[in-house]
């Protein structure tokens, strides 16, 4: 059995060259990119690495709840690992992104990709397309740049992020991107506004009949 030997936590915080403005978090720019890595390793020495967003040092009291529940235990059995963080979680501390090392560590034991257990008839991967996601609201004028570096990259697709005060702000944004790539992407909208978070005014947020439109316009 693959016991759990020792749980390592560590504190990531790296400077971002200027701050970002999340469309998701109105009025909160972030200044760094933090996060809480974790790496669990078995008794024969594999080890499994998953990380969670992390707003300061909370991490300092994480390994004391995580450790009674996790050290010991068979890395491999995860339903076992599901209820132990659920357990965990019930002393008010929820961390369902420590699973993800335990699937790491069963990809590795078995020497397969991760997503070939997660389904077991899949075909071998060889290349996979992927879209670039932009994760702020900018007017059309700040986005050419964006879109020209994101052609030259060799991206095929992008999701734009909206949230202006009027639906018809949304729209022009999108006719004017929609008319300047002219084909050489494929457009995603993440509208975020079913996330009322704001912390310094409030946000638009769509009804039932604001959301329908939107979608028939970009169709």
């Amino acid at each position: 059995m693959e016991k759990v030997e020792s749980v390592e936590l560590y504190h990531v915080n790296i400077p971002l060259k200027e701050p970002f403005l999340p469309s998701w978090i109105p009025g909160y720019p972030q200044t760094h990119n933090r996060c809480t890595l974790l790496r669990v390793r078995t008794s024969s020495g594999v080890e499994g690495i998953s990380a969670g967003v992390a707003h300061e040092t909370e991490r300092d009291g994480l390994g004391c709840l995580l450790g009674p529940y996790i050290l010991g235990m068979d890395a491999t059995n995860i339903p076992v690992v599901r209820q132990r963080l659920r357990e965990a979680s019930y002393l008010g501390w929820r961390n369902p992104w420590v699973e993800a090392a335990f699937w790491d560590i069963r990809a590795k034991i078995a020497g397969r990709p991760l997503y070939q257990l997660l389904q077991q008839e899949a075909e071998r991967v060889e290349r996979l397309p992927v879209y670039a996601s932009l994760g702020e609201v900018r007017p059309f004028e700040r986005r050419r740049n964006d879109l020209e570096s994101l052609v030259a990259r060799g991206f095929r697709a992008v999701k734009l992020r909206v949230h202006a005060e009027t639906l018809e702000e949304d729209l022009r944004l999108l006719r004017s991107v929609g008319k300047f790539l002219e084909g050489r992407l494929a457009l995603m909208v993440d509208a975020n506004m079913g996330w009322p978070v704001s912390l310094i005014k409030g946000v638009p947020q769509w009804n039932l009949d604001c959301a329908p439109a939107f979608a028939e316009s970009c169709e």
